[in-house]
C-alpha cells in the first residue's frame, strides 16, 4: 500500500530563494553539489543527482509553490536489485508537492511526496532531510 512523505521545513531565507534553488539547475546543483538539469516550466523536465532523479515539473507558481511528478533511479543505477526496478521500467512516479510560504524571518516549506511504495518510505523520507533540507538550509542560511 502506498504511503505518503508529510514533512516541514523551515529556512531563514526568502520563498524566492526557496523557490530557485529549487528550480534553477544552477542554484540546485550548488546546494546540492550534484549535476542538475531543470527545464523551469509546466510540462518541463528535470533530473538531479546525476540523473538519479528524475521527472516532469507539473505545476509552479513563482516563489509558491512545485508540483512534480518524481522517480528515483538510484537503486537501478547502484545495482541494487528490489522491487522498484519493475516500478521505474512502468514509468510509475510519486507526486512531490512543494508549498513555499513566507513566514517571520523566512520560510515555511511543506513538502508532501505522495505514491511512496512502503518498503521505501523510511529511506526516502530519510533521503529528503539527508540530501535535500539538510544541504538547502545551510547554502541558504549562511
Amino acid at each position: 500500500m502506498p504511503k505518503n512523505i508529510n514533512q516541514l521545513i523551515k529556512i531563514k531565507a526568502s520563498p524566492q530563494e526557496v523557490y530557485e534553488a529549487l528550480t534553477d539547475e544552477a542554484k540546485h546543483a550548488a546546494f546540492t553539489g550534484e549535476p542538475a538539469k531543470i527545464q523551469a516550466t509546466m510540462g518541463g523536465a528535470f533530473s538531479a543527482y546525476d540523473g538519479y532523479i528524475t521527472g516532469t515539473l507539473t505545476e509552479l507558481v513563482p516563489n509558491k509553490l512545485i508540483v512534480l511528478q518524481w522517480n528515483d533511479d538510484r537503486f537501478r543505477s547502484q545495482g541494487r536489485r528490489s522491487a522498484v526496478d519493475e516500478r521505474v521500467k512502468q514509468g510509475l512516479y510519486s507526486t512531490a508537492t512543494f508549498m513555499i510560504d513566507p513566514e517571520d524571518g523566512g520560510t515555511r516549506l511543506r513538502f508532501f511526496q505522495q505514491g511512496i511504495p512502503e518498503d521505501l518510505y523510511d529511506e526516502l523520507s530519510a533521503g529528503w532531510q539527508e540530501h535535500y533540507w539538510d544541504k538547502l538550509k545551510a547554502a541558504l542560511e549562511k
